[in-house]
């Protein structure tokens, strides 16, 4: 009885949060959209009284922006934001360490064992796995796998000018593998565009990199800098390469955005493990109201990002990051500057037209548009069901985390 009580109230918390969703992303009372946050955190607080002794061990590989150590140790990244926000709206507490053998896992190796992140799981070795962890067939016959909290494609980061001289009609894999001025390869171990070797454009491609084994590369580093170096083209998930482009104005990306190369990151756990259904849950959460958009956004899209080109293009600029090497953009001649500058240049007044004056001037047979004023016991009444519709989904989210702990 109690878990059709718990399964009746999910159902009702997924939907209200759903529906909340589109009134949250729109809406421009702030008191409304305070008191929303006020009602999320007080659920928050309900279930972390009834499930803070919970303490679960998770396993990780590093890999920038996902996770990464800070010089004192501690570890850092888009992944960690989200495994706390987590943490939070469950009431769980967790410990965290690197994978040894450094692999994500799911291969069965010759003695019958599975590596990786997904065999610490599957020995019971830890409760969960987190990280730029793909979702794939082979992986899910030992784990479970939450909802995914990260969509991405496949894409290949490329130098503009090597791009801009030998390949200025590459838009497509279909069209990198129909030439061989650039050459292109994939990590060594990358397990997603192995999974399409029945499509003709990723066989032909395969066939290519077979044959010239020296374009494989050992990881993203190794990647970057031959992109950076050599006449290369290296392809890799358009997360990584989305981040990269965005603090390197000398790379650019060719994005396949064809829908059977699409994949998403999740979160494992142990076949049967409650916390797939709580991660899950919270996760649905994060992606209703925004919070996963805006840590990617905070790791993702870099502000001080000035590439010639850009609308807010700024000529004189040194940027310096800590994780990828940044060439300085000031090298570059002024007539560049001034060529890209003149793109996004206003016409002096003088070359405005006497047509394009009569096109501006306002039209005397035009009425002007008239306004009703607001009712405003309408919108007090339309406040009150917002209030009202906020506090009961925050209780019946609370509701439904004080149930998932105690059953």
């Amino acid at each position: 009885m109690c878990y059709c009580v718990l399964m009746f109230l999910d159902c009702l918390d997924s939907i209200f949060f759903s529906l909340f969703r589109k009134f949250f992303l729109t809406m421009k009372n702030c008191r409304i959209s305070l008191l929303f946050k006020i009602a999320t955190a007080l659920s928050i607080i309900v279930g972390q009284i009834f499930c803070a002794t919970e303490v679960f061990h998770g396993t990780t590989i590093l890999n920038w922006p996902y996770i990464d150590r800070k010089p004192n140790g501690q570890f850092e990244g888009f992944c960690i934001d989200l495994l706390n926000q987590i943490a939070s709206l469950t009431g769980i507490a967790y410990t965290l360490s690197v994978v040894p053998d450094g692999k994500y896992g799911g291969w069965v190796s010759p003695n019958g064992s599975i590596d990786g992140m997904i065999g610490q799981i599957y020995r019971k070795e830890a409760d969960f796995a987190i990280g730029d962890l793909t979702v794939l067939s082979n992986r899910a016959r030992f784990v479970d796998f939450t909802i995914p909290f990260l969509e991405f494609g496949m894409a290949a980061l490329i130098r503009r000018e090597i791009l801009d001289r030998f390949g200025p009609e590459i838009q497509s894999f279909k069209e990198l593998s129909e030439q061989t001025a650039i050459k292109y390869g994939v990590k060594r171990s990358g397990a997603n565009l192995p999974l399409f070797h029945d499509s003709p454009v990723v066989a032909k491609m395969y066939s290519f990199m077979d044959t010239h084994p020296s374009v494989f590369v050992d990881g993203e580093r190794d990647g970057l800098h031959r992109v950076k170096t050599e006449r290369y083209a290296f392809i890799a998930e358009s997360t990584f390469i989305e981040y990269v482009v965005e603090r390197d104005c000398d790379l650019v990306a060719i994005d396949d955005r064809r829908k059977n190369f699409q994949f998403s990151y999740a979160i494992a756990v142990a076949k049967g493990s409650p916390l797939k259904d709580r991660f899950s849950k919270a996760i649905h959460l994060l992606k209703s109201n925004g919070s996963i958009a805006e840590l990617r956004n905070k790791y993702w899209i870099y502000s001080q990002r000035n590439c010639p080109g850009d609308p807010n293009f700024r000529p004189s600029a040194n940027i310096t990051l800590p994780h990828i090497e940044f060439r300085d953009q000031s090298s570059r001649s002024n007539s560049e500057y001034n060529r890209y500058l003149n793109q996004y240049r206003s016409p002096p007044h003088d070359s405005v037209s006497d047509e394009d004056v009569e096109l501006i001037k306002p039209r005397p047979d035009r009425r002007p548009i008239s306004r009703r004023p607001m009712n405003r016991r309408n919108s007090a009444s339309r406040n009150r069901q917002y209030y009202n519709f906020i506090l009961f989904t925050a209780f019946v989210h609370s509701l439904s985390n004080c149930l998932y702990c105690l059953l």
